[in-house]
C-alpha cells in the first residue's frame, strides 16, 4: 500500500512537471510568433525604432532556431526565462500603442469633467450661499491644479516620439480628476446651517409666554 502511494505521487509529480513544461514551451513559442507578427505589422512601426525592430525580428528568428534545434532537451526554467524575456519586450511595445489610443479619449474626457465642475461651481454657490469663500477657493484650486497638471503633461507627452516611453500617467489623470470631483461633491452637499437663537432671545420668548399665560 505504501509503495503504491509513492508510485501514485511520483506519477502525479511527473504529470505536473510535464504540464508545466508544455505550458512554458507553448508560451515561449507563442511569444516568438506574436512578437514577430506584431513587429512586421506596418501600423505598429511608429512605436518601434526601425533598427530596433529589425534587431527583435532577428532575435525572434534566433529563438525559433534554438527551439527547433536545442529546445527539445531544455528544461522548465529555460523556457520560462526565454518566454519572459520576449514577453517583457512585447509588453513595452504594446503599452506604447495602447497608451496612445487611450490618451486620445481619456485626456479630453478628463478635461471635459473638470470644465463642467468649474462651470457648475458658480451655480452651486448661488444656490447655496452658505458655502464659504474658503470652501469655494478649495474647490476651484483643486480643479485648477488638476487642469494645469494635465495640460503640462500633455505638452511634455506631445514632445516625444511614439517610440519613446509615455510620460503622461493616465492613472494619475483619473486620480486627480476624481479628487476634484469628490471635493466638489462634498462641498455641494453642505447643508444650510440651522438658525440658532440666542439664550437672551429664548428667555424673552419664554417670559413672554409665561406672561401671556
Amino acid at each position: 500500500m505504501k509503495d503504491a502511494r509513492k508510485r501514485t505521487r511520483a506519477l502525479e509529480r511527473r504529470d505536473k512537471n510535464k504540464r508545466e513544461l508544455d505550458e512554458a514551451k507553448n508560451f515561449f513559442e507563442a511569444q516568438i510568433y506574436e512578437l514577430r507578427a506584431w513587429l512586421n505589422e506596418d501600423s505598429n512601426s511608429p512605436y518601434v525604432i526601425e533598427s530596433e525592430r529589425e534587431e527583435w525580428i532577428a532575435k525572434c528568428s534566433e529563438e525559433e532556431d534554438w527551439l527547433d534545434m536545442d529546445g527539445w532537451e531544455a528544461g522548465l526554467q529555460e523556457f520560462k526565462t526565454r518566454g519572459k524575456f520576449l514577453s517583457k519586450q512585447f509588453d513595452i511595445y504594446k503599452n506604447r500603442l495602447s497608451h496612445y489610443e487611450a490618451r486620445k479619449t481619456e485626456v479630453p474626457e478628463a478635461l471635459d469633467v473638470l470644465k463642467k465642475l468649474k462651470d457648475e461651481l458658480p451655480e452651486m454657490v448661488e444656490k447655496k450661499p452658505w458655502i464659504s469663500e474658503e470652501e469655494q477657493k478649495d474647490v476651484f484650486d483643486r480643479i485648477d491644479e488638476a487642469w494645469t497638471w494635465i495640460e503640462e503633461k500633455v505638452i511634455e507627452q506631445n514632445s516625444l516620439e511614439l517610440f519613446e516611453e509615455p510620460v503622461l500617467d493616465l492613472a494619475e489623470v483619473s486620480k486627480k480628476v476624481k479628487k476634484a470631483a469628490d471635493l466638489f461633491k462634498k462641498v455641494s452637499k453642505k447643508k444650510k446651517p440651522k438658525d440658532k437663537k440666542s439664550k437672551d432671545t429664548k428667555k424673552e420668548e419664554e417670559s413672554k409666554d409665561e406672561g401671556d399665560g
